[in-house]
Order: C-alpha cells, then structure tokens, then sequence
C-alpha cells in the first residue's frame, strides 16, 4: 500500500508559496514586449504581493494564489450552511 502525500503550500515568511523563490533568488518575469519580439530579452524580478512575504508577483503565483482563496471561501460557505442546517435539525 502506498500512502499519498499531499502537498500543501507552505507559509514561511520571504519564501513564495508557490515557486518557492526569496529575495536572494528571484523570479525572472519576461515582459510581454519581450514574448512578441526575443530579441528584447526584457525581463523584471518579482516583488512580494502581500505583507506576509509569502507570494510573489509572478503571474504564476498570482493566479494559484487567486484560485486558493476562491477555494478557501467557497469551502468556508459550504461549512456554514452545513452548520445552520444541522442546528435547525437538533432544534427542530
């Protein structure tokens, strides 16, 4: 039997979640002049997008970020009716 493991994003200050780069060891974002035309090579490095210092700029990121907080709120949604409808049972 083999046990899966599951990969959750980890929280440590000045490390992203998602790609794990630091300030020592950014992210190369290519600017999208640079995607049209390679001899630009136009490049920038991430900065951090919130105050934890636990994600970074890079596009990336920012959509795996997005997508984990829709999930968060949907799964804090779905708690909260399950909750209200197992109280109105006990009372009921």
């Amino acid at each position: 039997m083999s046990v899966r493991r599951v990969l959750r994003p980890v929280r440590r200050r000045g490390i992203c979640r998602y790609c794990r780069c630091t300030e020592n060891n950014a992210c190369r974002i290519t600017l999208r002049a640079a995607r049209r035309n390679p001899a630009l090579k136009a490049s920038i490095t991430c900065s951090w997008l919130n105050d934890e210092q636990t994600v970074c700029t890079n596009p990336q990121c920012v959509r795996k970020h997005k997508i984990h907080e829709r999930t968060k709120k949907m799964r804090r949604k779905i708690r909260v009716r399950h909750g209200r409808q197992l109280q109105a049972r006990r009372i009921a």
